[in-house]
C-alpha cells in the first residue's frame, strides 16, 4: 500500500493514519491500496473525520467537487455499499 504525499497542514499525519486505518488501507470507492489520499465525502470542507473518506488518487482527482453518489454511479460503484460505510460513520 501506499500513500499520497499530500500538504500537511490541513490534517495530522496521526489523524489521517487513523482515518486509513478505519476504513481497511483501501479506497472505499474502488478498492485500491495505492496512492491513497483523503476524500471530502461532501464538498464543504468540513474536516470532521465523519466527512473524511481514504480514497485513492485516481478516485479522488476524477470525482473533483461532485456529489459522491452522482460520481460513483456514473463510474459504476456499488453506491449502496458505499453509502453504509458512510452511514456508519456518520456522514
Amino acid at each position: 500500500m501506499s500513500y499520497k504525499n499530500q500538504g500537511k497542514n490541513w490534517i495530522t499525519q496521526k489523524r489521517r493514519k487513523q482515518i486509513y486505518k478505519r476504513d481497511g488501507h483501501k479506497c472505499q470507492y474502488c478498492g485500491s491500496a495505492e496512492k491513497l489520499t483523503l476524500d471530502h465525502v461532501n464538498n464543504k470542507r468540513n474536516n470532521n473525520n465523519s466527512n473524511l473518506l481514504t480514497c485513492c488518487h485516481s478516485c479522488n482527482s476524477s470525482k473533483k467537487a461532485r456529489p459522491w453518489a452522482l460520481w460513483a454511479r456514473q463510474k459504476g460503484y456499488k453506491i449502496n455499499a458505499i453509502a453504509k460505510k458512510l452511514e456508519a460513520i456518520n456522514v
